[in-house]
């Protein structure tokens, strides 16, 4: 009997053992097949920069324009929109060789060197976002001397600027893009009823040849995929804790002990979270390709890190697809008053007015933007990602989701007009379509 239990022990023992072998021969190759980096990524080299590349001169004038002091006494502290005419005389004045030189540089293609480090910093986007409020401040002084070409022109000008900065960047250059076309386009919209014919037909030859240039949305999802992609490639056992500290936007160093956790984590965890980026990444490709009303919801990662990464890029498409409604619609505001001031009427369709098929196509939808004329005037406007026809009522944009409303040239936003807050200088009538519906005891709208 004792000789069986002795056995039984010796069996259980070689059992135990063999199998403690295999988990430790498992855990060796794990580590192994991850360092050798058996599974990377696809990670494209990163295009080359024409050269002369106007990017390099966008730096240097931003750099320019603070040292001359900046916007911040023109537009800080101020309601956006409405800085005074006598402050924004003297920056312009102030800044002459910057703005000129600015033109030169435009005449040389714009693309931002390619990131691909998580410690990459970008501290000229900041920069980028003062030379649009210059040429925002341009804009209004050309206006105020009656040169409304010249200002609308300003504005092409700015538009071509911010689409540099955003082609061949990351998400944060892109956002910036957006932010910069948003500014200069407040006074763009309201000089086309001021052009003349000969006017209008050269500014919008110029504008679409400049919305036709403009980088896609996929362009800016690429690139932000090579960035992560090749930040955690690269991640080895003595700085695998940064994944972490990154992730969970933690700052100050790791202890020891994270480190080593780190460090083991990441060996299990490596190659799947690259794949769950690189599928993730792929599936947002592919809706960011439809149209929006027509999108499906991308289901965020298993994987904890690309779980933590991966969500705030959903968000952009619906970005891109705003500003570039807005663009579009401009253009077709232009083309209709050239259009109008020619033959004494208004077109009864906008596929009369001979534009590019691709900018006639409304980004939430898939189909023609929405015109209707209307006696002397005319509705224009987009759907929306809810992909509804409201009948022109524009969306209040601050409002929380479900959207509603539809999209016109110039965003609507009441935050809460009982409380005063009014959504700045988008508190206002949206050229070419219906009051907007606000609740009762709001503040009356002011025009265009």
């Amino acid at each position: 009997m004792a000789r069986r239990d002795r056995k039984r022990s010796c069996g259980a023992q070689c059992c135990g053992g063999c199998l403690g072998v295999f988990v430790v021969a498992l855990v060796v190759f794990s580590i192994w097949y991850s360092s050798t980096g058996y599974n990377q990524p696809h990670i494209p080299p990163p295009p080359l920069l024409p050269n002369p590349n106007a990017f390099n001169d966008y730096v240097t004038l931003g750099q320019m324009l603070k040292a001359n002091g900046g916007t911040g006494a023109v537009f800080g502290g101020v309601r956006p929109g409405a800085p005074s005419l006598a402050a924004e005389k003297a920056l312009v004045a102030r800044n002459q060789a910057v703005l000129s030189r600015l033109r030169l540089a435009m005449a040389n293609p714009g693309r931002v060197p390619s990131s691909r480090s998580y410690y990459d910093v970008f501290p000229y986007l900041a920069d980028m976002r003062e030379m649009a409020r210059l040429l925002a401040a341009e804009e209004d002084v050309l206006a105020a001397h009656g040169d409304y070409a010249g200002s609308f022109s300003a504005g092409i000008d700015g538009i071509r600027v911010a689409q540099d900065i955003g082609r061949g960047g990351t998400l944060i250059h892109g956002l910036v893009s957006l932010a910069m076309q948003a500014i200069i386009r407040q006074t763009m919209i309201r000089q086309v009823d001021r052009l003349t014919v000969s006017q209008c037909a050269g500014l919008a030859a110029r504008l679409r040849a400049t919305l036709l240039a403009r980088p896609a949305a996929i362009e800016t999802l690429e690139n932000e995929r090579d960035l992560t992609l090749s930040s955690l490639s690269r991640i080895t056992d003595s700085n695998a804790y940064e994944v972490f500290r990154i992730a969970s936007s933690r700052e100050g160093g790791a202890t020891s002990g994270e480190r080593q956790f780190g460090a083991m984590a990441w060996h299990f965890m490596r190659d799947r979270t690259l794949k769950d980026i690189e599928a993730y990444h792929a599936a947002l490709q592919r809706e960011a390709a439809r149209p929006a009303s027509k999108r499906a919801e991308v289901p965020e990662p298993k994987s904890p890190i690309a779980a933590m990464l991966m969500p705030v890029f959903a968000q952009w498409p619906r970005g891109f697809d705003d500003n570039d409604t807005r663009n579009r619609l401009l253009h077709c505001m232009l083309r209709i008053r050239e259009y109008q001031l020619t033959r004494h009427k208004l077109p009864s369709r906008l596929d009369a007015l001979g534009i590019e098929p691709t900018l006639l196509v409304d980004p939430y939808t898939g189909a023609t933007i929405t015109y209707l004329p209307k006696g002397d005037d005319y509705l224009l406007y987009c759907l929306g990602p809810d992909g509804r026809d409201d009948g022109g009522v524009p969306a209040n944009e601050s409002s929380p989701s479900p959207f509603m409303g539809d999209i016109g040239v110039r965003p609507f936003r009441a935050t809460n007009p009982s409380a005063g807050s009014l959504g700045s200088n988008n508190y206002r009538r949206v050229p070419h379509m219906l009051p907007p519906k606000l609740p009762p005891g709001s503040p009356p709208l002011t025009e265009w």
